[in-house]
């Protein structure tokens, strides 16, 4: 009797263990914010698309965030994942920040990235940041080191922005005469770099961008800090020296040309005043 017991017993805990088992896998349950791809023993699949419990039957769960954020950093944790860029004047220096992508919500579209990308990492490290590398690289030779740092920072992101998802620019380059910035007295050879346009003022595309192929969507291009090698901080530095130079000697002169209309003033109103007090005396005078 016991061990018909003992027996019952461990069937039913078989049968309990089989049966959260099966109801784990014939229950997927969506979040809202991720696509749910599931392919079943029958060979078939589908996409879910919306939030809540959906029917497994045993089949294979893949999943894809909706939105998704790309870091490039230097940090312990994931080492120096930062986005290298060159300038025009083969200044050198390494981008952090972040870029965040959003999947369409497209069947068709969504089975044309897990043929080539079958998981979200994949998508990630084979679609999304060579497209954000190329776009920062290119996008340096626009503009020289100082100007990055100066007065095209904003440029610099918008370019970013607009390249990574549409496909990068076709562009011209050819060298010129100019100033040198650090020595205004001295001239240098320079490269230029423009972006061609079509005849009604569109930029022209050297190619229409692999993410646009997908319908993916990048947004937020975010720069924390841009770290230049040591010849261009060098460059800079000398730079800022220069300006402050400039402004010190325009506020100088400023000051010289305040004191000398002081003067001028101080000299009028002195003589004003010897004037008049001439005349009062002579007035006194022809009064006696």
């Amino acid at each position: 009797m016991a061990s018909r017991q003992i027996s019952w017993i461990v069937g039913g805990v078989v049968l309990l263990f089989v049966g959260l088992f099966g109801i784990g896998n014939a229950i997927e349950v969506v979040g809202p914010s991720e696509y749910v791809r599931i392919q079943y023993p029958t060979g078939g699949y589908k996409w879910f698309l919306s939030p809540g419990p959906k029917i497994q039957w045993f089949g294979d769960v893949v999943r894809y965030t909706q939105r998704g954020t790309i870091f490039f950093k230097n940090t312990e944790e994931t080492g120096d994942d930062r986005l290298p860029i060159v300038f025009n004047d083969a200044g050198k220096g390494f981008i952090s920040g972040s870029i965040n992508y959003e999947l369409p919500n497209n069947e068709t579209k969504l089975n044309e990235i897990h043929r080539r990308y079958p998981s979200q990492a994949s998508l990630e490290e084979s679609l999304v940041k060579p497209a954000l590398n190329k776009s920062v690289y290119l996008t340096g030779t626009l503009m020289s080191s100082y100007e990055s740092y100066k007065d095209r920072r904003s440029q610099l992101v918008q370019y970013v922005d607009d390249t990574v998802q549409n496909g990068v620019y076709q562009t011209d380059s050819r060298e010129v005469t100019v100033t040198d910035d650090l020595d205004p007295t001295k001239t240098k050879r320079t490269t230029v770099v423009e972006i061609l346009k079509s005849p009604n003022g569109q930029f022209l595309r050297a190619d229409q961008g692999q993410l646009n192929a997908f319908n993916i969507r990048t947004f937020n291009f975010a720069i924390e800090d841009l770290d230049y090698d040591e010849r261009v901080d060098r460059q800079i530095q000398g730079q800022q020296q220069i300006t402050m130079q400039v402004q010190t000697a325009i506020a100088q002169a400023i000051q010289a040309n305040q004191q000398k209309l002081t003067a001028e003033a101080e000299g009028a109103a002195n003589a004003a005043r010897a004037k008049w007090e001439q005349e009062t005396t002579n007035a006194k005078i022809v009064a006696e």
